[in-house]
């Protein structure tokens, strides 16, 4: 690694990048992404393998609660999996 003047003093940089961000990128890649705790109805479809239809009628069943928010129908992912877990019970 080699210092350079102009990033400030103690910056050093590892292939191009500064070593401050060498660490939060391998972290980043060795750490699951944390799941996403709201889904749209085609991102609860798709991970659930349910069609978008299929999601609008559990939402107006009330089976699953959902939410609009600026103009995204979202649904909570912990309501969805107590949905399947209770199907699957």
């Amino acid at each position: 690694m080699k210092a350079l003047s102009g990033l400030g003093p103690g910056v050093e940089m590892s292939k191009g990048v500064p070593s401050r961000h060498v660490a939060e990128l391998s972290r980043a890649a060795t750490e699951p992404p944390e799941p996403k705790r709201a889904l749209t109805v085609n991102e609860a479809a798709r991970l659930y393998s349910i069609s978008r239809s299929g999601i609008y009628l559990l939402i107006k069943s009330g089976q699953i609660p959902d939410v609009v928010v600026a103009g995204r129908r979202l649904i909570n992912r912990d309501a969805m999996e107590r949905l399947i877990a209770g199907a699957r019970s």
